[in-house]
């Protein structure tokens, strides 16, 4: 029998724990650690910038992926995702370096490449250049001024180089893997017409078709006669074949005239077409490029040129070309003393138009720009100061440098962001070269960082701030801090940007931008008196200065919406206007500590707030409109630190202070409240956050705090995790309702379970109200001692004899140290009671049952009436839920042992 119950119980004890398991469920959550984290901007890292290095060459593989460049030393630079990232493959064979002057890659074959440097000496690789070969050297004496590598044919690969030696044109040709293969000087093959005595010999170029007609395509200058395309078939073993019907070649693309001073090439470049084969005179097209080396202004020498078999067309003349490239519909060609890439979608028209570049939008650099088609972009390399490798996605209108760069970021002056912190945008300036750049992040680039603008400067580049138009984030103005200069883009600085000249001859001191970007705003740099100045074209033209009211200049000018504008002075005072700078009220009262003002507000209607600090130190300050006449000092700032620049974010002020050593950020809930409570939520060690006129800059959604360190060209974020990953609440569940025990009518104690959102907390707050904006409150504990990490739970006991029945009830929690977080909040109300009186069960007597043989008279009594007096102490559910089920055990127990008896009888 013992045996019998004791198994039920067990049964009924899991039951119990499953049901207790069951009641709540806690949901699972994520933190972060608070911290200055050191963002990754444009470096030397994957071959982005290349100080002090020019680009020497490129070479774009077949489909545009797989890029080459040589840079003048033993690296050659090897880039798979068409130049957005770069691995360096170092030329050497036997233990001899090569400077990569030239490069070129097998237009059958993306790994297969040859180089060579100012020695003539030729190196290949088939494996992208992990491992080398050489082919030794054709002619110590020849300068080489081109390279390029065939298709296969008869199962080889063909090498080809152009140079000058002394004032002869040479060629020479190798046939790799052929028997007995070594270098051969072509060009004193006849046959035709053979080259001319040249000063200097231009571009070299394999048929796309070589496999079927073996030809090989060169211009060279015959000084001071004419600039000539020629033909050699390896076939025919000859130069300009009749035999081949290379009829009427070499073809004169220029003469010597007036009107073209045939002197020499500086720059000789040859596009094929894809489909051109050397068999066929209708399929004979070919595109040149020219710089002649007169120093003739207008020289229609110098151009881009269609040759049609025999026949030429000029397609631009009067400008210096350095390169030219031909996909089959659209051509580009690259300048030789600038950098502009010009093009055409029609160049197979009888009067095709090359057309320049958007304005500020060719690639980076000084000159000898080297372009290419990569798939459906346009790529570029450039030479001398701000040069690199650049990428264009609209036929070659507008490029963006992404890698591969001359560039030193010595200093950042300043960044903005979009409000999701989608697009980051920052301007850097280069102490060696002085010129500046702007910098664009974002999801739809081909590189992390791309430069989407230079301005070529003569000296220091001083102070340049960037400004976004609240209502796009790809209208972004770029204004010259003290000068009159002015930039702007409506497409994030992708493909066009414009130029503007401030009114003022005072110049910018900070820039304001409304809505869309049309309309702006310029406090004047001025040492004294504090004036605006309005556009509403976007700079086109500008209106009249008016004072705000301010005795000391400026510092700085914020819009908070339309016609709303709130300037800081550099003396302790603020001045707003509500009507778009027609009017401005001074707020007639000095912080107690002076010096350059950062301001924000949370709106300029009566009962909004101003919150202000100084470059002087000391306070933090308040003033409400309507309410205040003078300044509210909440909070100081901490012994020796600057304020440095505020930002407001929904209801909590954060205020960045510095000093020389490092820098700290203060943050205020409910910064609008009686008695705002500030903390220090992080300090940045050996950090100089410090810019004008603002070095504080704010993003929503996670709260992103940016800003600069101003002594290592550094820049820092801090997501503020804290604030918005709260305390998570666990159970019970929002809403959840707490039973009374009916037939005691007592409250059971209510656990309340939340967990830690972050890292190393040792406090909370939690607060129990019966209203939900926690004005009437019933608790407010607390909780500390512990160190709790993301995850950790923490329960909190609400006793039941605390609660009345039929009421809704209201708890909240956040974090209190070491760092303050926003509310996580919930509800939960108590059931109604009736108030019963104690209850009496009256049950019908038990018969008797009496046992005959051989066991003795067993009786079973229930009490007629029992009687249930009110518990002493508060039951928890879990509590009551185990009286049920224990009762219901006991008496299924009941029952069995009923049974039990009368089978033994």
């Amino acid at each position: 029998m013992k045996k019998k119950i004791t198994k039920i119980w067990s049964v009924g004890l899991i039951l119990m724990m499953v049901v207790s398991l069951l009641l709540w469920t806690a949901p699972a959550m994520a933190g972060n650690e608070l911290q200055w984290d050191d963002e990754s901007t444009p470096d030397t890292d994957d071959g982005v910038l290349l100080p002090a290095s020019d680009i020497s060459d490129i070479a774009v593989a077949e489909g545009g992926v797989v890029i080459y460049a040589g840079a003048g030393g033993v690296e050659l630079y090897v880039s798979q995702d068409t130049g957005v990232t770069w691995d360096i493959a170092y030329v050497k064979v036997d233990g001899n370096d090569l400077d990569t002057d030239l490069v070129a890659v097998a237009p059958d074959d993306p790994m297969y490449i040859a180089v060579t440097g100012n020695n003539s000496f030729v190196y290949i690789s088939d494996d992208a250049g992990a491992t080398w070969d050489s082919l030794l050297q054709a002619n110590s004496s020849l300068t080489v001024t081109g390279l390029d590598i065939s298709r296969k044919s008869g199962g080889n690969h063909f090498v080809a180089l152009i140079g000058v030696n002394g004032t002869d044109t040479e060629v020479w040709a190798y046939e790799i893997g052929a028997i007995g293969a070594g270098w051969d000087n072509i060009a004193a093959d006849t046959g035709g017409t053979v080259l001319a005595a040249s000063d200097f010999s231009g571009g070299i170029a394999f048929s796309p078709n070589f496999h079927s007609d073996e030809v090989l395509t060169v211009v060279a200058a015959n000084t001071s006669a004419s600039i000539d395309f020629h033909m050699y078939s390896f076939n025919q073993g000859g130069w300009n074949e009749t035999g081949a019907s290379f009829t009427d070649f070499p073809v004169a693309i220029v003469e010597d005239s007036s009107d073209a001073d045939v002197d020499g090439l500086d720059a000789g470049a040859i596009a094929l077409s894809p489909d051109y084969l050397g068999s066929d005179d209708d399929l004979r097209v070919a595109f040149v490029a020219i710089t002649t080396d007169t120093s003739v202004s207008a020289d229609e020498a110098d151009g881009v040129f269609r040759l049609e078999n025999d026949d030429v067309e000029t397609l631009k003349d009067e400008k210096d070309f350095n390169s030219v490239a031909f996909d089959g519909s659209r051509l580009v060609a690259g300048e030789w003393d600038d950098t502009d890439v010009y093009r055409t979608d029609d160049p197979l028209e009888s009067s095709p138009s090359l057309s320049g570049p958007a304005s500020y939008k060719s690639p980076g650099g000084a000159n000898k720009a080297m372009v290419a088609f990569a798939g459906d972009a346009v790529v570029a390399a450039t030479k001398g100061e701000q040069g690199g490798f650049s990428v264009s996605h609209n036929d070659g209108k507008a490029f963006n440098d992404i890698s591969l760069m001359d560039v030193a970021l010595d200093n950042i002056l300043d960044i903005a962001a979009s409000p999701d912190a989608s697009t980051i945008y920052m301007v850097t300036s280069d102490d060696t070269d002085y010129d500046v750049s702007v910098w664009r992040q974002a999801e739809d680039q081909d590189a992390d960082w791309e430069r989407v603008l230079v301005v070529p400067l003569a000296a220091d580049a001083g102070a340049w701030i960037l400004r976004l138009a609240p209502d796009d984030v790809n209208t972004i103005f770029l204004a010259d801090q003290g000068d009159r200069d002015m930039y702007y883009s409506t497409d994030g600085g992708a493909s066009r940007w414009r130029s503007r000249t401030f009114s003022e001859s005072e110049g910018i001191g900070d820039l304001a931008v409304e809505g869309d970007g049309s309309t702006l705003y310029v406090y004047v740099n001025l040492g004294t008196g504090s004036y605006v100045s309005k556009s509403t074209n976007t700079g086109f033209t500008w209106g009249t200065k008016k004072t705000t009211g301010l005795t000391a200049g400026s510092n700085m000018i914020l819009s908070l919406g339309e016609d709303l504008l709130i300037v800081g002075s550099r003396s302790g005072t603020v001045s707003y206007s509500r009507d778009g700078n027609e009017s401005w009220i001074d707020l007639e009262d000095t912080m107690k500590t002076s010096g350059l003002v950062q301001v924000t507000a949370q709106g300029l209607d009566d009962g909004d707030f101003i919150f202000a600090a100084t470059a002087g130190g000391g306070e933090i300050n308040r003033w409400e409109l309507g309410e205040d006449d003078s300044w509210d000092d909440f909070d100081s700032l901490e012994t020796g630190k600057l304020a440095r620049g505020i930002g407001l974010e929904g209801n909590t002020l954060y205020v960045l202070s510095a000093s020389s050593q490092n820098s700290t950020v203060e943050r205020f809930l409910n910064a609008t409240k009686s008695s705002p409570t500030g903390r220090s939520i992080e300090t940045a060690t050996s950090v100089n956050f410090t810019s004008t006129p603002t070095a504080l800059t704010l993003t929503g959604g996670s709260i992103t705090l940016w800003a600069i360190d101003v002594d290592t060209a550094t820049l820092y974020s801090l997501e503020d995790t804290v604030i918005t990953a709260v305390p998570e609440l666990v159970s019970p569940p929002d809403g959840f309702t707490i039973e009374v025990n009916p037939v005691s009518g007592f409250i059971p104690d209510l656990s309340l379970i939340f967990e830690s959102p972050s890292d190393e907390i040792t406090e909370f707050d939690l607060e129990i109200a019966y209203d939900s904006d926690f004005d009437e409150a019933l608790l407010t504990p607390t909780i500390d001692g512990d160190t709790w990490d993301e995850g950790d739970a923490e329960t909190y006991q609400v006793t039941g004899t605390s609660l009345i029945p039929g009421t809704t009830y209201y708890w909240r929690v956040r974090t209190d140290a070491p760092f303050r977080s926003g509310w996580a909040s919930r509800s939960f109300k108590v059931a109604g009671a009736e108030g019963l009186p104690p209850v009496t069960v009256e049950a019908v007597p038990a018969p008797e049952i009496t046992v005959e043989l051989p066991a003795p008279e067993v009786t079973v009594t229930i009490p007629p009436v029992v009687q249930v007096p009110p518990a002493p102490a508060p039951i928890t559910p879990g509590f009551i839920w185990g009286i049920i089920i224990i009762g219901a055990l006991l008496f299924v127990s009941l029952i069995v042992l009923i049974l039990r008896t009368r089978r033994v009888v």
